[in-house]
């Protein structure tokens, strides 16, 4: 192949980008995620990556994007799919955990040829041919990690060339060396207290994809978020209709690194554009709140999460309000709310 020199100014640019779902997350990557670039998310079970993966799928659909789903682990369900806003009729999936024939075709003309976005759920997942056939060793070496990173320095220069997005979906795992008990002594994986984690958390693929990710995203702390309801005796009881899960971009070569914020899932509907729209409002003093209650312009509009969600799916008028000053704020500022 010919070496082409170009100046700066003539490097190719994106063509496109998907949102995450997320408004804070959108804002950190200084817009979402754009093509040709690759996006590792990583972090404890059910924190919303998959989540976050959809709602670009769905993002992208909207575009006329054409998506394909690696299903290393066998769990995607059509309703997950269509809670984030997905057309299950118009996304290609590939339910297969066998690294070298994945890896391969990932590299082919048929894939590159064929799609904008891809997410490989999960990497972790993903076992070399050559181990599964052969027997179980404790003691043998995996080359899972590199044809991971032989693969990325390719697939890095195919995305690039023709603009794709890719996620890579990751799972987590643990420096042992600083897991310890009440005697400093490191234990075995599987039955540590998570009092004792005294590092962070890191991703299973480790250097093979971090080096080539234009951003790293990293998902923590799931809280449960609860709406009152009352029960058939009149009683208020706490029901929780979603979560709350934290990011860190713990690299981001499209804006400032280490920026966090959060952002709300319910389900049955995935990733909540109001609920974030509210944070923001409260935290920008366009919406108040009193014993649980929002006001806009001193009128009582919502009593509970539910019905906020509601409201401002409703009025555009607010939710443009609630926007245009966060934009402002973030500019800024220069952080995430």
């Amino acid at each position: 192949m010919n070496t082409i020199i170009k100046t700066l100014s003539q490097k190719q640019e994106t063509k496109f980008s998907a949102s995450t779902g997320s408004l804070k997350l959108d804002n950190a990557l200084n817009g979402g995620l754009y093509s040709g670039s690759i996006y590792e998310i990583f972090g404890e079970e059910s924190t919303g990556k998959t989540s976050i993966a959809l709602k670009a799928i769905a993002k992208g659909q909207e575009q006329d994007l054409h998506a394909l789903y690696i299903d290393g682990e066998f769990k995607l369900s059509t309703d997950n799919a269509k809670d984030n806003g997905v057309n299950p009729d118009k996304l290609d999936i590939i339910q297969c955990n066998k690294q070298e024939s994945l890896f391969n075709f990932l590299k082919s003309k048929e894939f590159y040829n064929a799609y904008d976005i891809v997410v490989l759920d999960t990497l972790t997942s993903l076992r070399p041919e050559m181990e599964a056939v052969s027997k179980v060793d404790p003691n043998a070496f995996s080359s899972h990690a590199s044809l991971t990173t032989s693969f990325m320095a390719d697939f890095a220069a195919i995305c690039h060339e023709h603009n794709i997005i890719c996620i890579v979906i990751d799972q987590i795992r643990f420096n042992l060396n600083k897991i310890c008990d009440s005697n400093q002594q490191p234990q075995k994986m599987g039955f540590e207290n998570t009092k004792q984690f005294s590092a962070e958390l890191v991703s299973s693929a480790c250097n093979a994809v971090s080096h080539h990710a234009t951003a790293r995203i990293q998902l923590i702390n799931k809280v449960p978020t609860y709406s009152p309801k009352p029960d058939f005796n009149g009683d208020v009881e706490n029901i929780a209709i979603g979560q709350k899960t934290s990011f860190v971009v713990v690299k981001n070569h499209q804006g400032q690194p280490l920026m966090t914020g959060c952002f709300h899932y319910i389900f049955g509907s995935g990733i909540s554009k109001e609920l974030e729209l509210a944070d923001l409002g409260l935290k920008l003093n366009i919406l108040t709140s009193q014993d649980g209650a929002i006001f806009y312009k001193k009128n009582k509009i919502a009593t509970n999460k539910l019905e906020i969600i509601e409201f401002l799916k409703k009025d555009d008028a607010l939710t443009k309000n609630i926007l245009d000053n966060a934009s402002n704020y973030f500019q800024a500022n220069h952080m995430v709310a």
